[in-house]
Formats: structure tokens, sequence, C-alpha cells
């Protein structure tokens, strides 16, 4: 089991609950143009894959095995 969070310099970081290791982070340069208010799993896939949603209004899916947009 994992858990995603959303920190204020704009990445996501992915941890493993058994340890509490951070295995897991997005790049800053790919993230900080980006205000995201709400992520969501994509019910389809939601170990691999969550949709975030800017202040804006954009939407992002992201892979979290690799951290791509």
């Amino acid at each position: 089991k994992s858990l995603l969070t959303l920190h204020k310099d704009g990445r996501l970081r992915l941890w493993d609950l058994q340890d509490g290791k951070c295995y897991g982070i997005s790049s800053l340069n790919s993230m900080n143009k980006f205000n995201i208010v709400n992520i969501l799993p994509l019910l389809e896939n939601k170990e691999r894959f969550v949709v975030c949603v800017s202040k804006e209004g954009q939407i992002l899916l992201i892979d979290i095995w690799t951290m791509n947009i």
C-alpha cells in the first residue's frame, strides 16, 4: 500500500505505508507551473494513474510509477 501526497513546493511524493520511505517524487520543473488543488485516482487504473486539477481548471494525467505528466 502507498500514499500519494502533494506538497507546498508543488511536488507529488509517493510513500510506502509499510516502511514509511518515499520512493517517488515528481520533478519540480514539471509540477511547479501548475497550481494543483485536487488529486483523484483514475478509476480504470487507480494504482498507476491520478488526475490532478489545477486552480485554473487544467486537468493533468500523471503516471505515479514514473512521475511523468
